[in-house]
């Protein structure tokens, strides 16, 4: 079963742990593309940009970006959205449809880092 951290448990969590734990939200929500999609989506965001698919979120707008020039606005957003709610449900959040997705990324990480000092 997969886990899903609450405020108390993401603050034992390193940011290492929550990079890989985002990144399995987007494997997760672009599970219905099918995985030679999703392969091929971080295989050209890769290859354009030099950044490792794990390392998505060291710059998620450069992702977003990746996302619309490959489906168009529309669709890239569907898929924005579609992350948003994983990562809202694994992380246990509040769920704000109205926030971005590198906000919440930011949100994340900002509770990490005030726990941790």
């Amino acid at each position: 079963m997969e886990e899903v951290f609450n405020s108390e448990s993401i603050m034992k969590t390193s940011n290492m742990q929550i990079e890989s734990l985002l990144f399995e939200c987007v494997e997760r929500a672009l599970e219905p593309l099918g995985y030679n999609a999703r392969e091929s989506i971080f295989r050209l965001f890769e290859a354009r940009t030099s950044i490792p698919r794990k390392k998505i979120f060291s710059n998620s707008d450069a992702f977003l970006i990746h996302l619309q020039n490959l489906f168009g606005k529309p669709a890239a957003k569907t898929l924005e959205m579609a992350i948003k709610r994983e990562i809202i449900r694994r992380f246990d959040l509040q769920n704000d449809s109205s926030e971005e997705l590198p906000e919440l990324i930011n949100e994340i990480k900002q509770r990490i880092q005030k726990q941790n000092e």
